[in-house]
């Protein structure tokens, strides 16, 4: 048992001279020293046993900590510390965030939406949609997040936070056709992979979004979402799959809609079924077989390759349009066909028709016009050229690289290139035209051009995986060619050749599509 403390006395403790604490407030002496001070002002105990004078801070304070950074990342695309418990799939960022992304995406929306850096003509029209539309800010802030992570891989909270846009923006699209559209809009067959759609719409836009300005119609608004998810998939490239889904999409809500051609906003609507026309008409040539290629009815393929009245083109214009409508009857016919052997003469015939078209296309002399029409003739004339050596050997299966036909036509091709500047925005759209000529290049000095301005456009404007993996799939070609020529590998082993899409070929045959 204990004893009973009551009956003992109280000791009392000697005072101690110096506190059990360090002191943060200490004379300057005592923190000089670095020892522990009691504070008795005027003369602290230390320094009257050591004479030494006595001197206190005016004002003390408590020192505030400065956080270290853990990484040495650029400020410009580093999360602020108070974002970092909001990174889920599906935050809710601050404001300051939110106008940080859409700063960014005005500033680089033009080098992914236009061919000459046209802000008032893209972000300028895309951005006051946004502000008044969250389905359409999801999908504008996915992209400007996804772009922005790339840049500084080590640092995942943007790449977070563009999932988290992503599921919201896919999650907005779901829940606008369900709750405003009626059910019925069914594809006239069943599409590969999952759609962005459950369902479509009628033909009535009498319904609109409250919050949408009366220019903006809910057909557009949707559409335009659907759209810059598809953006997303190619600035942000990872797998060519991803694209499949919003593809289809976009093409049914085409087909289902009548879009009358006197919509206020021309601009918005002239814009996105530009980028739609570009995307869709490029992955559908190599990747025909995953898209649904039967939706494109006379009437949706006069919306994707009509400008609407008034509207001046930002990304193609209405020359390289014509060209483009081309490029996707070829993709047509060659989806039809499952190998080159079942080119029959009604085929062929189909195939010497398109190619009489791309001759007569040639236009005007590139070097006689001004700067922004030189730049839209001459992508013109660039996918023009490309899409007739495709065809050229579509018609000949066993015409060599390097036979004088077609080394003539890349003599032309090569110097069309030379007269767009590698400075020029208008590089950022001729990664197709650069691949499909590309891969009949037998020059030294034609491959080091074109493989030179992919490598140069992936630097300069959009740091897409496709322009990347696009020059190192060239490469490997024409290594491949060398190959075959010195006798190392034999022209049948699986390589890049056979892979090329081309007659009967699949979506697992080639890797990424030439956006």
């Amino acid at each position: 048992m204990y004893p009973e403390q009551s009956s003992l006395p109280n000791p009392t403790l000697p005072e101690t001279s110096i506190s059990p604490c360090r002191s943060r407030n200490g004379c300057q002496q005592c923190r000089q020293r670095k020892r522990k001070c009691d504070e008795q002002h005027p003369r602290c105990l230390a320094c009257v046993e050591r004479d030494l004078p006595c001197s206190w801070q005016r004002n003390p304070s408590r020192r505030r900590q400065l956080a270290r950074r853990s990484h040495n990342f650029n400020k410009d695309f580093t999360l602020p510390q108070e974002m970092q418990p909001l990174v889920t799939v599906f935050a809710v960022p601050s404001t300051p965030i939110q106008e940080r992304l859409l700063s960014y995406f005005n500033t680089n929306g033009p080098l992914w939406l236009t061919s000459g850096g046209n802000v008032e003509a893209s972000s300028g029209v895309i951005i006051p949609v946004a502000l008044q539309s969250p389905l359409v800010m999801n999908c504008v802030l996915t992209v400007a997040a996804g772009d922005l992570g790339k840049y500084q891989p080590a640092n995942t909270e943007m790449t977070s936070l563009a999932c988290g846009f992503y599921g919201q923006a896919i999650a907005g699209i779901h829940s606008a056709l369900k709750k405003e559209l009626s059910p019925t809009l069914q594809p006239a067959s069943p599409s590969p992979g999952n759609s962005t759609l459950d369902s479509g719409s009628n033909d009535d836009h009498s319904s609109s979004n409250p919050g949408l300005s009366p220019s903006v119609q809910l057909g557009d608004e949707l559409l335009l979402a659907v759209i810059l998810l598809c953006v997303h998939e190619a600035v942000n490239f990872s797998t060519i799959s991803r694209i499949f889904p919003h593809l289809v999409a976009a093409v049914t809500l085409c087909n289902g809609h009548s879009f009358a051609s006197d919509t206020p906003n021309t601009e918005l609507r002239g814009l996105f079924f530009e980028v739609l026309c570009y995307l869709f008409t490029l992955t559908s040539f190599s990747h025909g077989h995953s898209l649904p290629l039967h939706l494109i009815t006379p009437r949706v393929f006069t919306t994707l390759f009509s400008a609407p009245d008034g509207y001046k083109g930002v990304l193609l214009g209405n020359q390289c349009r014509v060209i483009f409508s081309l490029i996707l009857r070829v993709s047509m016919l060659q989806r039809r066909l499952a190998s080159p052997s079942d080119l029959d003469e009604t085929s062929a015939a189909e195939l010497r028709i398109l190619k009489s078209q791309l001759e007569r296309r040639v236009t005007t002399n590139v070097q006689n016009e001004e700067t922004a029409a030189c730049n839209d003739i001459a992508v013109s004339e660039l996918y023009r050229i490309a899409c007739l050596i495709y065809v050229e050997k579509m018609l000949d299966a066993e015409i060599e690289d390097g036979s004088a036909a077609i080394q003539n036509t890349m003599a032309l091709f090569i110097s069309t290139l030379d007269s767009v500047s590698p400075s020029s925005p208008a590089n950022n759209i001729l990664t197709w035209p650069l691949f499909v000529a590309g891969m009949s290049s037998v020059v030294p000095s034609h491959r080091r051009l074109i493989i030179g301005r992919l490598r140069r456009n992936y630097e300069s404007w959009w740091r897409s995986d496709i322009l990347s993996k696009s020059a190192d799939l060239l490469s490997q070609k024409w290594k491949q060619d060398e190959g075959i020529e010195d006798g190392a590998i034999s022209r049948h082993t699986g390589n890049i050749a056979t892979q090329w899409p081309g007659v009967g070929k699949h979506v697992a045959d080639f890797p990424l599509a030439l956006l």
